[in-house]
């Protein structure tokens, strides 16, 4: 008998132990930070919600999984969102938070294209990384090598796309009309477009 209790009692010391060490590695891990800044009410709040949602449900599936390792060490990933209201003041704010208070590096956002375009000298002077869902020519320069965007926009498929226009309608089509949002997606896109329609005999 005092030979099956001594045995139990290892058993138990034993998994003690085991539970005690993954307890301290997973206190250990370390966490990586990814903020999202997008529209998550008023206009445009399907954009932000989707991308907020989206690295949600990514962080989910690699922390389920033990996390994401880079090199020799491995980090639970915490989403950070915050709601820019579709308004580049809002926007800016939520990026000076992220980065001097949240301690985040990567940014999913901001989804519009003024938002983007107001937090860009954020990005750069931080050196922040920021995948942007913004439409305009202006979201991506040179001169910032933080921001990536994660679409193709209007200058990359617009002339093709009216070059087919040309070729495939009939001749006396000749007019079209411009539909854009009042604001600097709108603004970049209406630009582009009415100087190819122009190019191409639209009127």
């Amino acid at each position: 008998m005092r030979v099956k209790f001594g045995f139990a009692v290892g058993l138990l010391i034993a998994g003690a132990m085991v539970a005690l060490v993954g307890l301290q590695s997973a206190f250990a891990q370390e966490t990586l930070k990814l903020g999202v800044i997008g529209p998550m009410t008023g206009p445009g709040a399907q954009w932000g919600l989707a991308a907020a949602g989206g690295v949600q449900i990514a962080a989910k599936e690699v922390n389920d999984k033990g996390g994401l390792k880079v090199g020799n060490k491995t980090y639970r990933v915490e989403v950070i969102p915050y709601d820019e209201q579709y308004k580049a003041a809002v926007a800016i704010s939520a990026m000076q938070r992220l980065v001097n208070q949240d301690g985040v590096k990567f940014v999913f956002g901001p989804v519009s294209s003024a938002g983007t375009l107001a937090v860009m000298d954020i990005s750069k002077e931080t050196k922040t990384i920021g995948i942007t869902g913004a439409y305009s020519s202006k979201a991506l320069d040179p001169s910032n090598p933080y921001m990536f965007r994660v679409y193709s926009v209007a200058s990359d498929f617009a002339e093709p796309m009216v070059k087919w226009f040309k070729k495939n309608l009939p001749a006396n089509v000749t007019r079209v009309a411009i539909l854009n949002p009042n604001d600097e997606t709108g603004w970049d896109s209406d630009k582009l477009l009415t100087e190819l329609y122009k190019k191409y005999s639209y009127t």
